[in-house]
């Protein structure tokens, strides 16, 4: 079932005008495709995880956890959360790639 990992929400002042939508088709412990889509929702989504940019940056540098982030609602979950917890931990483990990322951010 294909996931859509999207940041569609950022702090006003943020260095990101609009948001970018990823969706991440994950099946049986494997990502079979990575592709950004031009909106918030898509059909093959099974469910989509939205936070700030500021909040993504802080995921990637090791200073949230998403399942706090989700916790404490500043990261919003729609879909099926049986299904998201189904793939915690792909999620980790695609955030501890992308972390390990030699990558630039726009300030947030």
């Amino acid at each position: 079932m294909p996931v859509l990992f999207g940041t569609s929400e950022f702090e006003p002042g943020g260095a990101i005008a609009r948001g970018s939508y990823l969706l991440l088709r994950l099946q049986e412990g494997r990502c079979l495709g990575a592709e950004f889509v031009p909106g918030p929702t898509h059909p093959d989504q099974g469910f989509a995880l939205r936070a700030p940019f500021p909040l993504w940056l802080d995921i990637l540098n090791g200073k949230t956890l998403a399942a706090s982030a989700i916790l404490t609602g500043k990261m919003r979950v729609e879909g099926n959360t049986i299904t998201l917890l189904k793939y915690a931990g792909a999620h980790r483990s695609l955030v501890h790639c992308v972390a390990t990322l030699d990558t630039r951010f726009p300030e947030a």
